[in-house]
């Protein structure tokens, strides 16, 4: 069930418990390693952490639609009209 969610390219937010506590993060799926048992996830302030996949929660699938950004500037693209 969770490696089905992981392979999307959509927005995820991810609960997980470090040091006994939960937290939340949000970001795309950047690597999945599972000899390791690792995945990487790039976060939109482009900083990449990393979780184990044994202390994976809860894992969110954002429904909307992923916003395009520039790759230079790190800006939102117009729409095209």
């Amino acid at each position: 069930m969770i490696l089905k969610a992981l392979k999307t390219n959509k927005l995820l937010t991810i609960n997980y418990q470090n040091n006994g506590f939960v937290q939340t993060v949000k970001g795309y799926i950047q690597n999945l390693n599972l000899l390791e048992q690792t995945l990487l996830l790039k976060d939109e302030n482009q900083h990449v952490r990393s979780l184990r996949l044994s202390s994976i929660i809860r894992i969110f699938i954002d429904k909307k639609k992923k916003r395009l950004r520039d790759n230079y500037t790190n800006q939102p693209l117009e729409a095209a009209k």
